[in-house]
């Protein structure tokens, strides 16, 4: 060090016998210095030089930045920074006289001293030896790769939600949370049984607000399957957060929103045409009028997974009658729908008769207390000459005379499909219940009958017990208007036996996924959902 300052005092001495005139600077004029002579350290002093210079133009470069001043000083940098040489720090000491001193040193010496920095260090360097590469370790790769490790967490955070929806499959955790976003009381029967594979939740008054927090939590939901929200004054705003939940749930099959107040069927029509999964749609007692009924049109034609549609108590007539008729004869998906205690009758009924001829899936139709008449009887009659999938056809109480029954029976005489007619509460009278009697006799498929309240049955009685004993089927009837209830039970123990030797299999495996404890007790709505998932078709049971 000594022999670096004793160098910089030699370079001060020599300027100040050579330096001319100093100038003032101004706009414009550049400052003039003559030559300067410069001195040239021997090869031991450069490493030293360097170090001093390197700290001197630091300091002087941030002297010299914009908003700096030149009467500003600047604390020397940290020690502990790695571009400092520590030694030299701790050598030379921060005096003003001597930082002007060194910031004085010409310019023309550093481009001499540059050379010198990028002259590489000629150090020896020993290399080591890799390790020798083994099997096992080629196999198990290097400890120290980043293969193992996930470097990127974005994905993490973006599947954040499906982590928890993972976790809360039931929604219960969802539900809690969204009644206590919108602050609402959770019922506490859904924080028990939300999860389980059927949920009854009936008459509880839910309400749009309550249905709400139910809805957003059964987005997710991939354990329940079965919806019943019967009577809980559900209005339009209430369907419509149902069935956007039902455009994202893929698992729910079965949803009864009866006796409600939903007033359109737009948001379940738009829903229709989405969802995939939904099997059965109840929307029965909801008093919805024929407006409601022109959006199932486009819906129906365009889903193709629907199986049941309950659209009865809603006051259909006319053209609501007129509507369906065009849903059913372009959809290919249903295979039952009800459409009891409407008022369809005229030009409603013709048309929803003639859809019979075109559909070629519908295997159930409930037109019962409607008012079908002789024109309908008619429609009727040719429908079934043509169809040859409809099983099931409920016309009680449309006020078919004896006409209308001979129209009925012409038409059963092409039919081969056919298997449960219901003619209950009609005033066929002996002519009538003769004639359907005979046609009957002659099909091939029917294996159930009921005539049940129908006025001239008592002088057919001997006719009736014939067919019962040779077709092997069952003839529901009563003798002067006076129903035997003990026919009645034998009668229907009679098809249950018949139904039981051909889908025994399948109904032992839904009683058994009713009553996964075998305690061989089940209540009447399971019992209702076992019998009609083997395949029979209830009419009129609540």
């Amino acid at each position: 060090m000594e022999k670096q300052m004793a160098a910089i005092r030699m370079h001060r001495h020599l300027r100040a016998q050579t330096a001319g005139p100093k100038h003032k600077q101004g706009i414009g004029v550049k400052e003039i210095r003559p030559d300067t002579a410069v001195v040239k350290p021997n090869t031991e002093q450069r490493h030293d030089f360097r170090k001093v210079i390197t700290y001197s133009s630091t300091q002087k470069s941030f002297l010299r930045a914009p908003g700096k001043t030149v009467h500003q000083t600047e604390a020397p940098p940290d020690s502990s920074s790695p571009d400092v040489d520590q030694t030299c720090l701790s050598r030379v000491e921060p005096d003003l006289e001597q930082d002007e001193a060194v910031s004085e040193i010409n310019d023309s010496l550093l481009p001499e001293l540059s050379t010198v920095e990028d002259e590489p260090l000629k150090e020896e360097i020993t290399p080591i030896p890799a390790p020798a590469l083994t099997l096992e370790a080629w196999i198990t790769g290097s400890p120290h790769s980043s293969r193992e490790f996930d470097t990127d967490t974005e994905p993490e955070v973006s599947n954040r939600t499906t982590t928890l929806a993972k976790k809360d499959q039931s929604g219960k955790l969802e539900y809690e949370e969204q009644c206590k976003k919108h602050g609402i009381i959770p019922v506490s029967f859904l924080c028990r049984h939300l999860g389980e594979k059927n949920v009854k939740l009936k008459h509880r008054s839910l309400g749009s607000s309550g249905i709400k927090p139910l809805a957003l939590a059964l987005r997710h939901n991939t354990l329940t399957e079965n919806l019943d929200l019967t009577g809980n004054n559900i209005d339009g705003i209430g369907v419509f957060y149902l069935a956007k939940m039902l455009e994202e749930n893929q698992t729910l099959i079965s949803l009864n929103l009866s006796n409600n107040c939903i007033g359109s069927l737009e948001a379940l029509s738009n829903m229709l045409e989405i969802n995939t999964t939904l099997k059965l749609l109840s929307v029965s007692g909801n008093h919805l009028g024929d407006s409601a009924t022109f959006c199932l049109i486009n819906s129906l034609k365009n889903n193709m997974s629907l199986l049941c549609l309950d659209l009865s108590y809603n006051g259909f007539s006319l053209m609501g009658g007129v509507h369906l008729g065009k849903a059913l004869g372009i959809n290919d998906g249903l295979l039952e729908i009800n459409l009891s205690w409407n008022s369809l009758r005229n030009q409603g009924a013709l048309a929803i008769a003639n859809a019979l001829k075109m559909n070629r899936t519908l295997e159930v139709l409930d037109l019962s207390w409607n008012g079908l008449a002789l024109d309908g009887a008619i429609a009727i009659q040719r429908a079934l000459q043509v169809n040859k999938t409809l099983k099931v056809l409920d016309l009680t109480n449309n006020r078919l005379d004896s006409k209308a029954a001979a129209k009925l029976a012409f038409g059963l005489r092409k039919n081969t499909s056919l298997q449960t007619l219901i003619l209950n509460t009609n005033p066929l009278g002996e002519k009538g219940v003769a004639s359907i009697l005979k046609s009957i006799s002659k099909h091939p498929a029917i294996i159930f009958l009921s005539l049940e309240d129908v006025t001239g049955t008592s002088s057919h009685v001997e006719l009736i017990q014939t067919l019962e004993r040779d077709k092997d089927m069952v003839i529901a009837y009563d003798v002067l208007n006076n129903i035997n209830k003990i026919t009645v039970l034998f009668n229907l123990n009679k098809v249950f036996n018949l139904f039981k030797r051909k889908q025994l299999s399948s109904l032992e495996d839904n009683f058994i996924q009713c009553d996964p404890m075998r305690s061989g007790k089940l209540d009447v709505d399971k019992m209702k959902l076992s019998l009609r998932c083997s395949g029979i078709n209830l009419t009129h049971v609540r």
